[in-house]
C-alpha cells in the first residue's frame, strides 16, 4: 500500500511548481531568416591570440567536447565563458575553434562522457535558443530557457522520469512536469499535444508531447528544478 503521505508530498511539490510557474513570456518573434545576425560564424582558426585584463587560458575545443563539459572540467561557471567569448549558441561550436576560460590557470584534458553519467540531462530539443534562464521579458524573469522550433516538432524528455503532470494550463499550453526522484524536476511546455499521461514512467529521449503555436510564436519552454527551486538548464545540458 502506498503511503499517503508521499502522494500529498508530491502532490504539494507539482502544485508549487506549477504556482511558481512565471518563465513562459509571450514574445514578437522575427523571422528566422533575420536572426542570422545571433548565431555563431565560425572563423577560421585564430593564429595571434588577444591579451586579456583578467586570468584565464585559451582552449582549443576538441571532438564531441561541449561547453557545458569544459566548464564542469575548468570549474568555471558557464555564463563566465559565455559571456568572455561573446557566444550566442552553446550548441553550435566546433572543433578547432579556441575559447577563452577566465579564472583558468593551466590547460585541462576534458573528461567526455561515460556510462556512469547517464543521469546527466539532454536537450529536449534541437532548435534556436531566444530566451535565457534569468532574462527579463515583458516585466518577468524566465525561470528557465525557451527553444524556438517548428510547430508540431517532438519534445524528448531529458531524463528518465514519472510523469507527475500532464495537463492543460491557460497560459502556458500543454504542460509535462518528470519528477526524476533526486530532487531534481523537469518541466516542459506551451505543447499542442500530450504524448504521455499521469504516472507514466518516461526515459531519456523518449517522446512527450508535440510543441505548440502562441501568439504566432513556435517554441518551447523548459526548465530544471532542484527542491522545486529553478537553476539554469544550460548547467545541465551537455
Amino acid at each position: 500500500m502506498k503511503d499517503p503521505k508521499n502522494g500529498i508530498f508530491q502532490v504539494s511539490i507539482v502544485v508549487f511548481l506549477i504556482l511558481s510557474l512565471s518563465g513562459c513570456v509571450t514574445m514578437e518573434l522575427g523571422n528566422p531568416e533575420e536572426d542570422k545576425g545571433d548565431r555563431i560564424e565560425h572563423k577560421p582558426p585564430i593564429t595571434e591570440l588577444p591579451e586579456r585584463d583578467y586570468l584565464g587560458v585559451y582552449h582549443t575545443i576538441k571532438p564531441k567536447e561541449t561547453i557545458w563539459r569544459i566548464a564542469k572540467t575548468y570549474d568555471v561557471v558557464i555564463d563566465d565563458i559565455i559571456k568572455a567569448n561573446s557566444i550566442t549558441d552553446i550548441t553550435n561550436v566546433e572543433k578547432g575553434e579556441v575559447i577563452f576560460i577566465p579564472g583558468a590557470q593551466g590547460i585541462k584534458k576534458v573528461f567526455l562522457e561515460t556510462e556512469e553519467m547517464q543521469k546527466e540531462f539532454i536537450w529536449p530539443i534541437k532548435g534556436q535558443l531566444i530566451s535565457r534562464f534569468g532574462q527579463h521579458r515583458a516585466g518577468q524573469i524566465n525561470k528557465g530557457i525557451d527553444i524556438r522550433v517548428r510547430k508540431g516538432a517532438v519534445v524528448k524528455a531529458a531524463r528518465t522520469g514519472r510523469v507527475v503532470f500532464a495537463d492543460y494550463l491557460p497560459g502556458e499550453g500543454y504542460m509535462v512536469i518528470l519528477d526524476h526522484t533526486d530532487e531534481f524536476y523537469s518541466l516542459y511546455s506551451h505543447n499542442a499535444k500530450l504524448l504521455v499521461e499521469l504516472g507514466d514512467l518516461v526515459f531519456k529521449n523518449a517522446s512527450l508531447a508535440h510543441v505548440g503555436q502562441r501568439d504566432n510564436s513556435t517554441f518551447l519552454h523548459f526548465e530544471i528544478r532542484r527542491n522545486a527551486i529553478s537553476d539554469n538548464p544550460l548547467y545541465y545540458l551537455p
